[in-house]
């Protein structure tokens, strides 16, 4: 059996945040942010390899959301 513990997963930007549950951790990173998600997701890996657990990432996947009306939209 391995545990381990993320308390110390931490994003390198404030504007960014890391949800954790149970084995399963999101990274969000707002288009507005002062942080690449390139650079969050590096960070994460190292974090990774310094704690000797890896990031699958078969499992990995990059979802990018946006609002294709929120240029349309006049006051």
């Amino acid at each position: 059996m391995l545990v381990i513990l993320t308390l110390d997963l931490n994003t390198v930007s404030n504007c960014n945040v890391i949800v954790k549950f149970a084995d399963d951790s999101t990274l969000l990173v707002p288009e507005n942010s002062d942080t690449e998600v390139e650079i969050e997701f590096n960070h994460v890996q190292e974090w990774a390899g310094d704690n000797t657990t890896i990031v699958n990432l078969i499992k990995t996947k990059e979802f990018i959301f946006y609002n294709p009306r929120a240029g349309a939209l006049s006051l």
